[in-house]
């Protein structure tokens, strides 16, 4: 069913939530402060609010939006995968033009980026750029953070730099990925709440008009409110899967219903029905299939050890010694456990398992149990 931008349920998310939302960012923006975002649930739903926010800001005009200039830096438009790609596409996104990659360098691009930020602050007070999942980016390294930063040095003040997180995020785990840059991005830490009750009851009723149809069962709605743990996609899948419960001729219970859906199976598990497991002869699996591979030899020796000692806490020291052995002391770097451990985390995030490594400040790291009901 067609919704004008005039019906309230347009929104993405209650208007209300959505407004105070980027009124905080334009706020910090405005008192010069740069910073970071992180949203309990997926960077999906973290998208549709920026692109709602980008394509409609006559909606938002009770906030100070004249001479801004804003840019969202979406992953899944970047090509090459590659830092070199990721600046190409914030000069795209500055000036609309392309550079032919195969004859300009790194460096080179930079420089140009940098002659287009000084352009740009000369026809608008301030540049926003929203640096979107920067935790999932495969291509990320020090390079590219270090490049930012010196990109945001022209000027501290007037060039707002918010990286956009697609999990909660502590301060040593974004150390390990934005080295210089977290003098930027640590500023201002905005952290989304899950939606509330009543914003559950609001997101069923945005599904139902934009489907076209009622869920009209009070037991199912319940259970989507209770069962949907204050994620707006989960909201969404529920209220589809309704069309199927409806059709059915003996129904069994809502909550019975839904968790048999793979989907749901898989996002309420923590993100994936399958488990990372050690084998007796040392691989690694996920269900039936090899992923050692993946990872580097001192990766998976960290890995393992892990493993081997889930719902513990393993420390920096005791993965300094996986690391380097005898020569510990020698070679110690807490900046080198970071970017190791990192590099896991993104790894795990890309076979599709939620995040299951805590990192304890100042102490070490805790491998969660991969049950469901942990």
């Amino acid at each position: 069913m067609l919704v004008d931008k005039h019906d309230p349920y347009f929104w993405p998310v209650p208007e209300e939530r959505l407004k105070a939302f980027f009124g905080e960012i334009i706020r910090n923006c405005q008192e010069g402060f740069s910073g970071s975002i992180t949203f309990p649930f997926n960077a999906g739903g973290a998208r549709a609010w920026f692109k709602f926010f980008l394509t409609y800001p006559e909606l938002f005009n009770q906030l100070p939006l004249k001479k801004m200039k804003f840019v969202y830096l979406d992953p899944a438009e970047i090509y090459p995968r590659s830092s070199l790609g990721y600046l190409h596409y914030l000069f795209q996104a500055l000036t609309g033009e392309s550079l032919p990659l195969e004859t300009i360098s790194f460096l080179a691009l930079r420089e140009l980026l940098a002659q287009q930020l000084k352009l740009g602050l000369k026809k608008y007070d301030r540049l926003v750029i929203f640096l979107a999942k920067v935790d999932e980016l495969e291509f990320w390294d020090k390079d590219l953070a270090n490049s930012l930063f010196f990109l945001w040095t022209l000027d501290k003040f007037r060039i707002n730099l918010i990286a956009v997180w697609n999990h909660p995020i502590d301060f040593e785990t974004a150390e390990s990925f934005m080295d210089r840059l977290m003098e930027a991005v640590w500023q201002k830490l905005i952290q989304v709440p899950l939606l509330t009750t009543k914003e559950i009851e609001w997101s069923i009723k945005r599904w139902e008009k934009w489907f076209g149809f009622q869920v009209d069962d009070p037991d199912y709605r319940q259970t989507i409110v209770s069962l949907s743990q204050g994620l707006p996609y989960l909201v969404k899948l529920m209220v589809q899967y309704y069309q199927d419960y409806r059709l059915l001729k003996q129904k069994p219970k809502p909550k019975e219903f839904l968790l048999q859906q793979p989907i749901l199976q898989r996002l309420l598990s923590g993100g994936s029905a399958k488990q990372l497991t050690l084998t007796p002869e040392g691989d690694l699996q996920l269900g039936q299939k090899s992923v050692a591979f993946l990872f580097g030899p001192k990766e998976f020796a960290v890995l393992k050890f892990l493993l081997r000692h889930q719902n513990q806490l393993v420390t920096r020291d005791q993965i300094a010694q996986i690391l380097w052995g005898k020569k510990t002391w020698e070679r110690y770097s807490d900046w080198a456990i970071s970017q190791m451990m990192a590099s896991i985390r993104r790894k795990l995030n890309s076979l599709g398992i939620a995040d299951p490594i805590i990192p304890v400040r100042g102490q070490g790291y805790l491998l969660k149990s991969q049950k469901a009901n942990d």
